[in-house]
């Protein structure tokens, strides 16, 4: 016997699709490896629109590019204004100290990890 959930016709109507956006950040040669930029993220409803906490950080460690929520974890501190090294973020403000590659909190007083987001380069 097969139970039917009595909220089903309810819960299609309010799913939608995830929409994942490109974003264009410049050419290849930007980034030098050790080197870090914040870029500010449009409104996906009006490229016009920026919102100040709508930031991700773009790293180069090793030839590889990582994106990363810009924001710590404990403070909410921007990470724009903190160092990178080798494949650690560390936050001005508490010390707290990120993995670039998967967003994990390793040490400091954070409460949560980085969002990462998927790099691809095209096309140079």
């Amino acid at each position: 016997m097969k139970a039917i959930d009595p909220y089903l016709a309810k819960k299609k109507r309010f799913i939608k699709p995830q929409q994942f956006r490109t974003i264009s950040i410049g050419p290849e040669e930007l980034l030098k490896n050790g080197q870090m930029i914040q870029v500010s993220v449009c409104d996906a409803f009006d490229d016009q629109t920026f919102h100040p906490t709508d930031k991700i950080m773009l790293t180069k460690h090793d030839d590889q590019y990582y994106a990363l929520g810009s924001f710590c974890g404990f403070d909410f501190a921007n990470l724009g204004q903190g160092a990178l090294i080798g494949e650690k973020l560390v936050c001005p403000q508490c010390g707290s100290n990120y993995d670039i590659t998967t967003g994990f909190s390793e040490a400091g007083p954070n409460l949560r990890n980085l969002s990462t987001f998927p790099v691809k380069v095209r096309e140079g």
